[in-house]
């Protein structure tokens, strides 16, 4: 029996406050710098925050198991969030209700969902084999089949509940009583208190299309509004009272319109809106300076294994924990020093890595490495990064050589920018050079940890180089992605860990690339820097 199970909410609000329901909502809107307990305490107004049992959204790690609404890294939920969350006993709730699953998009996300892994949180889930997958993978988290999986029946909803712990059903079948009474197992359905355009909608077709967007394919399916006409009531909001005495108990809820937060603000509480800005993680101890490709992230990879061995930290080394222990400059909280984990830890330096010129402001007190490579094996290297890895450059090798605002010619500005403050001495400064750390990688390393005051242990220095190697971190890479970016495994020269090599170059440059890099190179003043050129 169809009816209509819409409510005037300005006047039945208080029926969500019964203490037997349980809520979770919607992060939408939320931004970095607010604190999330006052967001949920201010959109939520008419919850107690008690009754809120976890948070759905996406986090600033760019999964491309994602879905449901385009990624916007400027509305995801921090490092910060997620622990604040924690704190308050309410879980985290994944989003991963993409359409399209593959092993290499599963991979990439593997040390995100690792880190996130733990009784209270859940994942929803559109794709039965990633569902699979995550029940095997990871077992602490709860499984909720999506409202995109349009479960409006008994038998599929029956079905669905052997793989998922609870069930979103479609926002529609909340007029269908008699679907509703006739379901067995009530305290695993989850049911919209409220709704937008999908309850509406005859197709819901933007759904595949946002999972098209986020796995970067060729979007076939967009909103359906101008092709099949509906009613659109806006937001509209059910009995919620009246499904409770059905027997249901767990609810979804999205924010209200902002009108109606003002009007329910106004009745109910004289909760106001505040934010908070991220709290800084305090001035580096170290910096560990270098361009792009000059092998930083091997140099990181190997200072954060030999620090989680030599002080128990208890870190799987990868490349999104390797953030928590050695950041980059910067409050990016996926990645930078807000994200910094061991800031009450005085037995070693924040270590701070940084791509930026030199300034006296920023860089003039601390001790600092400073990381060299040779020019034409660097080029090289970030024409790849920049062409294959990052998309952000469309020419060819000999073009990126030659391009004044970028490749080499921006590697000898960086270098020239540095050349006079090394040779003034005004900062305790420790070259190192990729060459050399290639050639003598243990020895090179422990004079990186003694300048940084860290005890060298040489067998714990021997485990961290193995765990280090090439072809250790390339399976890490492989296996668990790199934060904040998309990986392409089936294209070996797009991977952060690419080849390695000292004069790899010589297998992409010629004769006349190599004149016109050397020609560019004598007109640097760079003697203060002893990058081995031309590479030996």
């Amino acid at each position: 029996m169809k009816t209509n199970n819409m409510i005037d909410f300005t006047k039945c609000y208080r029926d969500l406050r019964s203490p037997e329901l349980h809520f979770s909502v919607s992060s939408r809107d939320l931004r970095p710098d607010m604190d999330i307990i006052t967001y949920l305490k201010v959109v939520y107004i008419y919850l107690d925050i008690n009754q809120i049992t976890d948070v759905f959204g996406n986090c600033l790690f760019p999964s491309r198991l994602y879905g449901g609404r385009p990624y916007d890294r400027k509305y995801a939920l921090t490092e910060e969030h997620v622990r604040t969350l924690m704190d308050h006993g309410i879980g985290l709730s994944l989003t991963l209700t993409n359409h399209f699953f593959d092993d290499e998009s599963y991979r990439h996300s593997y040390g995100f969902l690792k880190n996130h892994h733990r009784h209270g949180n859940s994942i929803v889930c559109t794709n039965d084999d990633l569902a699979l997958r995550l029940r095997n993978d990871f077992p602490d988290f709860t499984l909720k089949a999506s409202i995109i999986k349009n479960l409006n029946t008994q038998p599929k909803i029956e079905n669905a509940l052997k793989l998922y712990d609870y069930v979103t059903l479609p926002m529609d079948v909340n007029d269908d009583d008699d679907l509703l009474n006739d379901l067995t197992e009530k305290e695993r359905i989850i049911l919209f208190g409220n709704a937008g355009c999908a309850y509406t909608c005859p197709e819901r077709s933007c759904y595949q299309g946002f999972s098209e967007n986020i796995q970067g394919k060729a979007v076939t399916s967009l909103c359906s509004k101008e092709r099949l006409p509906r009613l659109d009531q806006g937001q509209v909001w059910f009995d919620v009272a009246k499904l409770q005495r059905m027997g249901f108990t767990s609810f979804k809820m999205i924010p209200p319109q902002k009108s109606e937060i003002r009007e329910i603000s106004q009745q109910y509480s004289r909760i106001s809106k505040t934010t908070a800005t991220v709290p800084p993680a305090g001035q580096p101890g170290a910096w560990l300076c270098s361009y792009p490709k000059c092998g930083r992230s091997w140099l990181r990879f190997l200072i954060a294994n030999y620090m989680n061995l030599h002080y128990d930290l208890g870190l799987e080394i990868d490349f999104h924990s390797i953030f928590k222990l050695l950041p980059n400059d910067g409050n990016d909280t996926l990645k930078g020093v807000s994200g910094y984990q061991f800031a009450a830890d005085s037995r070693f330096p924040m270590v701070v890595a940084s791509h930026t010129y030199w300034r006296k402001e920023r860089f003039d007190g601390a001790p600092l490495i400073f990381m060299l490579r040779a020019v034409p094996d660097v080029t090289v290297s970030d024409y790849f990064h920049t062409s294959r890895l990052l998309n952000t450059y469309n020419g060819t090798l000999k073009e990126f050589i030659r391009d004044p605002q970028g490749g080499m010619h921006s590697y000898l500005r960086y270098l020239s920018s540095w050349a006079d403050f090394i040779r003034s001495g005004q900062t305790q400064v420790h070259l190192v050079r990729y060459e050399e750390l290639h050639a003598r990688t243990a020895e090179v390393a422990a004079g990186v940890l003694s300048f940084l005051g860290i005890p060298v242990d040489r067998s714990l220095l021997a485990e961290a180089v193995k765990l280090s190697s090439f072809e250790a971190m390339s399976h890490v890479e492989q296996e668990r992605g790199i934060a904040g970016h998309v990986c392409h495994f089936g294209d070996p020269e797009a991977r952060r860990v690419r080849k390695g090599r000292v004069n790899g170059y010589l297998e992409y440059l010629d004769d006349e690339d190599m004149a016109y890099i050397e020609d560019i190179y004598s007109k640097y003043p760079l003697a203060a820097l002893p990058v081995q050129w031309p590479a030996a």
